[in-house]
């Protein structure tokens, strides 16, 4: 029983030390209108991120060209 009473007191702990962390660590409030759009006016990445990050790396393949393995050998006489 008394383990458990030490397992509660140590969560508690560690929960209480994480949210004073947390309140210390915190970004200041935005107090004025001029500050708000300071702020939101920021851009949040400083580089570009590509909108294709694969590009030029992948061999163009294209699997519906070889799924028919006897393509050239059979000649369908109804085909027109």
């Amino acid at each position: 029983m008394r383990n458990i009473w030490i397992i509660i007191g140590l969560t508690v702990l560690a929960l209480t030390i994480a949210g004073l962390f947390y309140w210390w660590n915190r970004p200041a409030p935005v107090k004025t209108t001029e500050e708000a759009i300071e702020v939101l006016s920021e851009s949040p990445a400083t580089e570009v991120i590509p909108t294709n990050p694969l590009e030029n790396k992948v061999p163009d393949l294209n699997p519906v060209e070889k799924t028919n393995p006897f393509k050239d050998s059979y000649k369908n006489p109804f085909a027109p």
